[in-house]
């Protein structure tokens, strides 16, 4: 296991302040806001990704409305566009702690017109789509061999 970003390093999706970000405990505590994209951007990660088969989040949701959640993985090359970046979205029960995984492959196939190149992967996006749900925890990120 590797992990690829110290929690401490996070900011919020926008520049208006989507969320309000803050350790709590051994996680990164995330408590949204109102806006387009409430969230967190995680930018300062470790770029090459080659010799692993997956990444995993570990994410919990301890509201007490499903959390809807948006999740991208963007490269130095990726426009801001959607279909240039690997996106997929997940629902979080209330109360719900998860591990997602998403395989390399899964990844690079991610934008619609190429391939992403593994070796130069710039940020991890995740927020809230739509609903109630205020707070989510992010209690690691790390790529498996």
């Amino acid at each position: 296991m590797t992990l690829i970003f110290p929690l401490e390093i996070a900011d919020s999706t926008t520049l208006e302040q989507d969320a309000t970000i803050s350790l709590h405990e051994n996680s990164l505590r995330v408590d949204l806001h109102g806006g387009p994209i409430p969230g967190v951007e995680l930018t300062d990660i470790a770029p090459n990704w080659l010799g692993f088969r997956r990444v995993v989040i570990d994410i919990e949701n301890p509201s007490e409305e499903p959390l809807n959640l948006a999740i991208i993985i963007g490269d130095f090359e990726s426009s801001p566009a959607p279909e240039d970046r690997f996106m997929t979205e997940t629902t979080l029960v209330p109360g719900e702690r998860r591990r997602l995984n998403f395989s390399r492959q899964e990844i690079s196939a991610g934008p619609t017109a190429r391939l992403m190149p593994m070796d130069k992967i710039s940020e991890i996006v995740l927020f809230r789509t739509w609903g109630e749900a205020d707070t989510f925890l992010l209690h690691a990120i790390w790529l498996e061999k």
